[in-house]
Order: structure tokens, then C-alpha cells, then sequence
């Protein structure tokens, strides 16, 4: 009834209790997966979901903790749960990561990713992170509507405007780093969308300069405000992924 996806963050879960990842990896893998299993509960009554198909009844009713939303990354993992003798009723699919992780249901205490699998296979989200799932939400829409630019749909400067967490990087005399005669303009700032990607960019950066390079995280109105003031015409935005780099001319003011 659901078939695998290539874009299952369980793998990713393993690599962070590897140590092979870190949470920024994590939350993008959570955020960015479309085929979740939420119950169909929460579906109607927070999200506004039709849940007639596809879904799946795990038994008739549902004992799940009224303050935690039990979340599964697959069929297997569901049934992991049921086999230890969770009473989880119905669960359907329907909901992109980023419609969930935005709009989290009220009153939550944690919402739990896989519960009763094996550990390396589980995540938990306290309430203090929901701010961070819900962040990685936008993220995540933003770069999607960076693709369907590149794709040649027009750039809505507006969205870049209003995108509130770009990241660029500053030197101690509070310069900023650039690309200079790459996609097409002159003096690009290098901006990233989201902190894996920042990181990508100093892991590429020669140590020296490293050193030196702190991290701003800045709106996209005052990108578009202050940057032509400094002498650059662009935004380079996320140079190191993922996807492939943008070029996005700012207005001349």
C-alpha cells in the first residue's frame, strides 16, 4: 500500500547515530520527506486533511499519548510498533514534511519519529526544537522555489524579501564574502539558505580565511537593502548545494 521512497530519512537517522551527521542533516532529511505516516486523527482535526486514501488501519482504536504525535517513516516502522503491542489506529499519508513541521498540532509535548523501532532508527522533537522544525519548513519551500527559478519560472524578489534566515559570511572588518565574475555578475555575495549549507561553503573555504569568517544570519529585505550600498550587484546562493548554485541579480537602488 506504500511504497518505498528513495527520500526516507531512516537512513539518515542511522548515519547521525553513526556519527556521521549532524542534526542539520537530520532535520532537513525529516522536513524535506513527503510520505509520512501521521494519524488520521490529526489529519482531519488539526491539519484539515482528506484521509481517504492511501491509509491504513493498524488497529481499531487508537492509545496513543494525547500529548505526543507518534509519526512513522514507513509501513515497516508502524508495524515495528504494533508488534510490541501499540494500539495506534489508523495512520494515512498526504502531508509534506514542511505542511507538518510548520503547523505542529497545539499542547505537544514531543513528537516522536519512529517510536519502539531501534534507537538508530528513532528521533525525538522537545518543544523547545519545534521552532527549529518549523524553520527548516521554510527552508525548505524557499529551495524549491529556487529550483523552479532555475527551471526559468520568473524570480519572485518578493519571496526573497521575505525569507527571514539567509546566511551570509562577514570578515572582522565586517566585509562580505563574494564570488567575484561568477554566474554572470560582477560582485555576488555568497548567501546560503540554511546552516548545512553554510558549513558546506567553510568546509571548502582555505583555512586562513576560516579562521577569519563568521557566520550572519540576515533577512532577505536587508540583503536586497544594504548590498548594493557595498558594491555588490548579486546574491551567489548556496554555492556548495544542494542543487546546483544560483545567480540572483539584486535591483539597482
Amino acid at each position: 500500500m506504500f511504497p518505498s521512497d528513495p527520500t526516507n530519512p531512516a537512513p539518515k537517522l542511522q548515519a547521525f547515530a553513526a556519527h556521521k551527521a549532524d542534526a542539520h542533516d537530520v532535520f532537513r532529511a525529516l522536513v524535506g520527506y513527503n510520505n509520512w505516516l501521521v494519524p488520521v486523527k490529526v489529519m482531519a482535526s488539526h491539519y484539515g486533511k482528506p484521509t481517504l486514501a492511501p491509509r491504513v488501519s493498524y488497529s481499531l482504536t487508537s492509545e496513543l499519548p494525547p500529548d505526543e504525535l507518534w509519526l512513522f517513516t514507513d509501513d515497516d516502522a508502524a508495524r515495528r510498533a504494533v508488534a510490541s503491542g501499540c494500539r495506534l489506529g489508523a495512520f494515512a499519508t498526504g502531508l509534506t514534511g514542511s505542511e507538518l513541521f510548520e503547523k505542529l498540532p497545539p499542547g505537544l509535548t514531543a513528537v516522536r519519529v519512529n517510536p519502539v523501532s531501534p534507537a538508530e532508527l528513532t528521533w525525538n522533537v522537545p518543544p523547545e526544537a519545534f521552532a527549529v522544525a518549523a524553520a527548516w519548513g521554510q527552508v525548505l519551500r524557499f529551495e524549491r522555489c529556487l529550483r523552479d527559478w532555475a527551471a526559468g519560472a520568473p524570480v519572485d524578489l518578493a519571496a526573497v524579501a521575505a525569507y527571514p534566515q539567509f546566511e551570509a559570511f562577514a570578515f572582522p572588518n565586517r566585509t562580505i564574502l563574494t564570488m567575484p565574475e561568477q554566474g554572470g555578475l560582477l560582485n555576488p555575495a555568497v548567501v546560503c539558505t540554511a546552516p548545512d549549507c553554510a558549513k558546506a561553503i567553510l568546509r571548502r573555504v582555505p583555512e586562513p580565511m576560516r579562521a577569519e569568517l563568521q557566520v550572519v544570519v540576515t533577512s532577505g529585505r536587508e540583503l536586497i537593502e544594504k548590498l548594493p550600498e557595498q558594491g555588490m550587484d548579486g546574491l551567489m546562493l548556496n554555492p556548495a548545494g544542494p542543487g546546483a548554485a544560483f545567480p540572483l541579480r539584486l535591483p539597482v537602488r
